[in-house]
Order: structure tokens, then sequence, then C-alpha cells
């Protein structure tokens, strides 16, 4: 599996990359859950009444995700065709890193796995209403 991965200005951390086992691409946008500070809860007790309910207890707040995508952006399998990276990085994103979509195409073509890269800082979340 290939992971690139980036930061946003505002604080959330992006992954895409091409998953050569299951021969399709992912995508996904996640933060530190600003609700409960990663706790995923609010008391030191184990309790379903007490999980954060913005990241249902994982600690976790998804802006996307293609295993959890609701939106058609991923299959019921949460793979993604490579246009369907480019839809959820225009729909969720105002800036990616250069060379992101270039390096997917080489990383299926070359069905490349065990590669991880931080790419460093890029743009921020789209605001709703805004999608290109």
């Amino acid at each position: 599996m290939t992971r690139r991965t980036w930061d946003t200005n505002d604080g959330w951390e992006c992954a895409a990359g091409w998953d050569r086992p299951l021969q399709h691409f992912f995508f996904d946008i996640q933060r530190k859950c600003r609700n409960c500070d990663g706790q995923g809860g609010f008391s030191d007790e184990p309790n379903d009444a007490d999980q954060c309910p913005v990241c249902e207890g994982q600690g976790i707040e998804y802006l996307f995700n293609n295993l959890m995508d609701e939106e058609g952006l991923a299959d019921a399998m949460g793979g993604m065709k490579l246009e369907q990276v480019q839809l959820a990085l225009g729909r969720y994103l105002t800036e990616w890193p250069e060379g992101l979509v270039g390096a997917l195409i080489l990383d299926e073509l070359g069905n490349i796995g065990n590669l991880e890269v931080h790419l460093g800082v890029y743009g921020e979340e789209r605001k709703s209403g805004t999608i290109i």
C-alpha cells in the first residue's frame, strides 16, 4: 500500500494512496476530535452514554473517509477509483500537494506497495457550498 500524507493549515491530516492487495485507491481526512480532545468520551468509565457524539467514542473526527463514505464517492467496500479521489479532493479541500494525482497514477501503474511519504502542509477544509 502506498500512503501519501499531508496536513492542512486548519489541522486536518490527509492521506491518499493505492491499496495493492485490494487494487483500489483510498482517501481519508481526519483529526483528533475537538469535542472530546481525542479521548472518545467524557469520563474514565467505559459507558456508551458517556461517548462523544461527534466521534462516537473513536477519538477521531472525519471530514471524509472512504470506508465510511455515504455520498457515493467510494464503492460498498470502500474502494475508490482515481476519479473519485479527485472528486473528494475538490469537494473537501481548497488545495492539495502538486503532483499528488500523478503520483497516485504511477502508484497504480507500478502496483506499488510499502511506500509512505509525507508531503507537507497544503490548503484547508473547503467550506460547504464552495465545491469545485
